[in-house]
């Protein structure tokens, strides 16, 4: 008997989009409404999981003491674990309470963002963008601007912004596209990785 020899399944290509005439001027229409790459801006879009806010404190911070070190050991400790409970709430508290107003502005984010974290009273995300725009007042945009971009796009589409030359590549450089002309919402219209 003679074994049937299947062809192999032709692979699927998706449809290259044709940049046509309504696509241009849709285009235009957005990058009118490009918002400023500064705190006003970054923060208008609601944060889509709050670890990603936390994150995103963590990585500007730089402990000024030994509290401070003391603090930051434990909110890296939590954001790694992903540990969420009533415990690391209440300890965030005691760091913030026992600081008070010597604790560096960030430290103080991180803390508060995990509180809403492990909480889950986020307003929608839109509670980390009040905590962060408020404690970045004092540092410089240009130390600002590569952590943002790469938190948010965390946040947005569940990978980190740098190629790595694998099939999310394309939703990476969209991001950054539109991400640094100031498009947040396009930016965060991109559809996740993980989905």
């Amino acid at each position: 008997m003679k074994k049937s020899r299947r062809k192999p399944a032709k692979k699927v290509h998706p449809k290259q989009p044709k940049i046509d005439d309504d696509l241009a001027e849709l285009a235009s229409v957005l990058d009118e409404y490009r918002l400023d790459l500064n705190s006003d801006g970054w923060f208008t879009v609601p944060w889509r999981d709050g670890w990603n806010a936390v994150g995103f404190a963590i990585s500007l911070s730089d402990p000024q003491d030994d509290a401070d070190r003391e603090a930051l050991t434990f909110i890296n400790t939590t954001f790694h674990d992903r540990r969420s409970d009533a415990y690391v709430y209440w300890q965030a508290s005691e760091f913030l309470q026992s600081l008070g107003r010597d604790i560096n502005m960030v430290t103080s984010a991180a803390l508060r963002c995990l509180q809403v974290t492990t909480s889950n009273s986020s307003g929608g995300g839109a509670v980390f963008n009040a905590i962060l725009s408020r404690a970045l007042t004092e540092l410089p945009v240009n130390y600002i601007i590569e952590h943002v971009l790469e938190w948010r796009c965390r946040d947005a589409i569940g990978t980190t912004s740098f190629l790595q030359g694998d099939l999310h590549d394309r939703r990476r450089r969209a991001f950054k596209i539109a991400w640094e002309r100031g498009l947040f919402l396009a930016a965060y219209a991109i559809r996740p990785t993980r989905s």
